[in-house]
């Protein structure tokens, strides 16, 4: 009697366990801005692997792995290329970059190692 009682609440005690896990890592990061001594309105700081991700998706570009982050650098793979993008800018110029990189050494048949796209003109390492 007492084993049918607690796998139940065993079961549920670990969905929702898992379930504030998952809803933790895709929740939106809330940060208040404290002024004097008023409170103002909180902001969304939007997580920039996953708006890279989704920017290289909407591109038609998919990672082969999520976007990680190292302490300069978001970091992408796509076929054995790995790519490093600027934490501070704009998605869309180093996207762009990366199609033409890509575009030109798919016709050339090889593929460098890195791309490395955090700086005026990108750097590719073979």
């Amino acid at each position: 009697m007492k084993k049918a009682i607690i796998l139940p609440l065993f079961l549920i005690g670990t969905v929702s366990v898992l379930s504030i896990g998952v809803i933790a890592k895709t929740a939106p990061v809330w940060q208040s801005k404290i002024s004097g001594s008023k409170i103002v309105r909180p902001v969304i700081v939007p997580d920039l692997k996953i708006a890279l991700g989704n920017k290289l998706m909407e591109s038609n570009i998919p990672p082969d792995l999520p976007v990680w982050e190292t302490n300069d650098a978001l970091v992408a793979s796509f076929s054995g290329t790995v790519v490093y993008f600027p934490k501070n800018q704009e998605f869309s110029g180093p996207i762009r970059a990366l199609q033409i990189i890509w575009n030109r050494f798919t016709i050339e048949g090889r593929k460098p190692k890195e791309i490395d796209l955090r700086f005026d003109k990108p750097v590719l390492r073979y």
